[in-house]
């Protein structure tokens, strides 16, 4: 018998997750089996569905392809075996201006498989029906209590301030 999705953006669908550890150097330190949690909530969700044989995990550098478990996710994706994909935060795949991340996220859009980020920038979520990315009704309430206002002073440079 099969899980009731209710309707959810996944039903069912097969993703695939990524986590790989963190450096020394990383200004957030979150382990592989939180990342993995993260995710396998979000993915729970959003009504994918996630074998063992679909989590792939790194423990060393983030630099390069050479990672084995990047490597079998990009096999995974190439033999159509992925539909989703599911990363803690973007960076743990890849640097935002490597060329190995640029390369991935083209073969993404190519084989149209969404990626979606477990850790969402604060006042967002997923929406289940959509998978889109949608932003809280009351994170902007909370941000701006109170009317924009031009500000006291505004400082226009002279023509002849140039440094032209």
């Amino acid at each position: 018998m099969g899980r009731d999705t209710g309707g959810k953006i996944g039903a069912g669908r097969r993703a695939a997750i990524y986590a790989r550890a963190p450096s020394p150097s990383d200004r957030e330190r979150i382990s592989i089996e939180e990342q993995l949690e993260a995710c396998r909530s979000l993915a729970a969700e959003l009504g994918f569905t996630v074998t063992t044989d679909a989590v792939f995990t790194d423990v060393g550098p983030g630099t390069g392809l050479g990672r084995p478990g990047l490597t079998a996710l990009l096999r995974a994706i190439a033999q159509g075996d992925v539909e989703a994909l599911f990363v803690y935060t973007l960076h743990r795949l890849a640097r935002a201006d490597s060329k190995p991340l640029e390369a991935l996220l083209k073969e993404l859009r190519h084989r149209e498989v969404p990626l979606y980020l477990a850790k969402t920038p604060k006042g967002y979520r997923y929406d289940p029906a959509t998978g889109a990315l949608v932003a809280e009704p009351d994170a902007g309430a909370v941000a701006n209590l109170e009317e924009w206002r031009p500000p006291e002073e505004i400082i226009i440079p002279r023509e002849d301030d140039h440094d032209w």
